[in-house]
């Protein structure tokens, strides 16, 4: 992780060394409040981040200006993305659409740059106190989860209005997916304070409590996340360059390899699977056409629910396929960030946003923590090819929020103004 040279109180005119101790703070309450907000009330992480990123422009408008400037290429990707985005609502099928989500993307990322860099220069004392804070909301919101599991899921009874005296723990699955990605900081501090004994019992727990919520997608992000990080371990440029690659071959060359409908239907008569496989291979095979129709310029951003044809039942399109009566060939996003750059923001956005994924990862691989950081990246982007759309306020709000807490708690050195800071 990228640190700045110089602390908010060296920089700013009339701060005080109590600023790195109030940002600290601000961020302790946001990985208090991150996990179980993740189960009840998912949508909610993006006015946290947002909150959170107004917060520390409030205490230290000059120093979160630097904490931007800090990440200097993936601030300037991330606009070259955003302003292609918006350009993109000149033929856009939802041009009004396109556009504000290009202006709520620019948004967003400004928001997590503020606060992943801010959480990058904390004092040692901060970065404790961010990761007590992780664990207490981790450890709520675990035993919550448990207790849905033992007392006949009362809470979401209680939140979610059932009456009939069922609730299905998928409802969980937003959440469930968060927390699979929250539990990297989470193992780092556990093993930064007892051990890696420690790592492995929650590394342990967390994959039992999502293999009894059913949540497959959260399940595979975990140990594909896992395995990335044991490799990383002596190897971080490698396992690095294996995910660059896959992402690539996603983009471009999986809507030439994915199977045509006849094939699909041929497929599930030979193996019956999960209804979610065959939707998504049907979904895909949808989306690699279009994005023939349109390879360059795409269609749009965010553009996915209006292109022609994506309201059409798969039972109309694919009738071998059992999927209900309310599957739809394209249901409002791809289920996959590649395919859904491809398809709304052309060869131009995928170029962009493949050049991020690819700073990204190769600055993981220098960060303190390289493991946990590529292990996170790939639980992340092993939820992103399948599973929420890739603009989704609340999806990206979270990748951010956990990055900060990773570059918050994990060991780094600290400027030595900001260490001077926190003996006064």
């Amino acid at each position: 992780m990228s640190e700045r040279s110089s602390s908010p109180s060296a920089r700013v005119p009339g701060a005080t060394a109590a600023a790195p101790l109030v940002a600290a703070n601000a961020i302790a309450v946001a990985a208090v409040i991150a996990p179980p907000l993740a189960l009840f009330a998912a949508l909610g992480e993006a006015a946290l981040l947002t909150l959170l990123a107004l917060t520390l422009v409030a205490l230290d408008p000059r120093g979160s200006f630097a904490a931007v400037r800090a990440f200097a290429g993936a601030a300037t990707l991330l606009a070259a993305l955003a302003f292609w985005a918006a350009a993109s609502a000149l033929w856009s099928m939802a041009p009004g659409h396109s556009l504000f989500e290009a202006a709520r993307f620019l948004a967003l990322s400004a928001a997590g740059l503020v606060v992943l860099g801010e959480a990058c220069v904390l004092h040692p004392f901060g970065r404790r106190r961010v990761g007590t804070a992780l664990i207490i909301g981790t450890a709520l919101a675990v035993a919550l989860l448990q207790l849905e599991l033992w007392d006949g899921q009362t809470l979401g009874r209680v939140l979610h209005g059932v009456t009939d005296g069922r609730f299905f723990l998928a409802s969980y699955d937003r959440g469930l997916v968060l927390l699979a990605l929250i539990a990297w900081p989470v193992m780092a501090i556990l093993s930064q304070r007892f051990g890696l004994w420690a790592a492995a019992m929650a590394a342990l727990l967390m994959l039992q409590t999502l293999f009894a919520f059913y949540s497959h997608a959260a399940m595979l992000a975990m140990v594909t996340g896992l395995v990335a990080a044991l490799i990383a371990w002596p190897a971080p440029r490698f396992i690095a360059a294996v995910m660059i690659v896959g992402m690539v071959a996603i983009a471009f060359l999986l809507p030439a390899l994915l199977p045509d409908g006849p094939t699909i239907e041929h497929w599930y008569a030979l193996a019956p699977m999960k209804a979610s496989a065959p939707h998504r291979l049907a979904i895909w095979h949808f989306v690699a056409e279009r994005i023939g129709e349109r390879p360059f310029l795409g269609w749009g951003m965010d553009a996915s629910r209006a292109i022609p044809g994506g309201a059409a039942l798969v039972q109309e399109v694919m009738p071998a396929l059992p999927l209900g009566p309310s599957a739809q060939i394209l249901p409002l996003h791809p289920h996959n960030a590649a395919l859904q750059w491809r398809l709304e923001l052309g060869l131009p956005g995928t170029v962009i946003a493949l050049a991020f994924v690819a700073l990204v990862l190769w600055r993981a691989v220098r960060a303190h923590a390289p493991a946990i950081a590529l292990g996170f990246a790939a639980a992340a982007l092993t939820i992103a090819v399948l599973s929420f759309g890739a603009w989704q306020a609340w999806w990206l709000s979270s990748l951010w929020l956990v990055a900060a807490f990773i570059a918050a708690t994990t060991e780094e050195r600290v400027p030595e103004d900001r260490a001077s800071d926190a003996r006064r």
